[in-house]
């Protein structure tokens, strides 16, 4: 069975007073790599208008094997490698997306919290969750017309961190209940691990950086989609 086409997110952090220089650097290897390597299907580089030292790369690769291979060894990225020192503040960090080949789902932001940790996160927002930020990516922005602080939306994440190959866990993680399928539970393991969460809306600012109250996901959290609670939902 062939590999599953996947999105790699490449997240950099470039040096103060050197951010001009690492996007230049990034949109030429981006166009190269795009020009030059038939498994790469487009890349999509994006900045967190709130910290622009943060860029985001989103590849698109037929395969995940091809990315590692012979990707790694190609002279526009050694050469890249090497130049780095100058401009991006350390390595940076690399997680994968998997998806058939119809079923592409291209993040629109990300998490910022002080969550640091997995094993730091409350198991569900209302218990103990703190107030986190949400940086939406600037293409897509202008989808958020519409939302208004105080309003609850339901965030849907992308549990990067979860184990996919769990299909039964003890619900809470309490081991003196019997084990249940995921599906009947709200583990963050499960095959597809789509994160939940409803929030209010603190504020909204300009550059597409949403305030939210009670958010348990992780920092580097994927952002998926954001949906309004219905006036009669039972959203929770």
């Amino acid at each position: 069975m062939s590999e599953q086409p996947v999105t790699v997110v490449i997240a950099y952090r470039a040096q103060p007073g050197a951010v001009d220089a690492a996007l230049r650097e990034l949109n030429e290897l981006a166009a190269t790599v795009v020009a030059t390597e038939p498994h790469c299907r487009g890349i999509r580089l994006y900045q967190d208008q709130a910290d622009p030292t943060r860029i985001l790369l989103h590849e698109r690769w037929t395969d995940r094997a091809s990315y590692l291979g012979p990707h790694m060894r190609t002279p526009h990225l050694t050469g890249f490698i090497d130049r780095a020192k100058d401009f991006l503040a350390g390595p940076p960090e690399i997680g994968f997306l998997h998806h058939p080949a119809d079923e592409v789902v291209t993040p629109i932001g990300r998490v910022h919290s002080t969550l640091q940790r997995r094993a730091d996160a409350p198991m569900q927002g209302f218990e103990g969750a703190p107030d986190a930020r949400v940086q939406i990516y600037s293409p897509f922005v202008s989808a958020l017309d519409g939302l208004e602080a105080g309003q609850d939306v339901i965030l849907l994440t992308w549990l990067h961190e979860a184990q996919r190959d769990v299909l039964a866990v003890h619900p809470r993680d309490d081991f003196t209940r019997p084990l249940a399928g995921v599906f009947a539970t709200r583990s963050p393991d499960r095959p597809n691990p789509i994160g939940l969460h409803r929030v209010e809306l603190l504020a909204i600012d300009a550059g597409g950086s949403l305030h939210v109250r009670g958010l348990e996901a992780i920092d580097g959290t994927p952002i998926l989609d954001i949906k309004p609670v219905l006036a009669r939902s039972r959203d929770a």
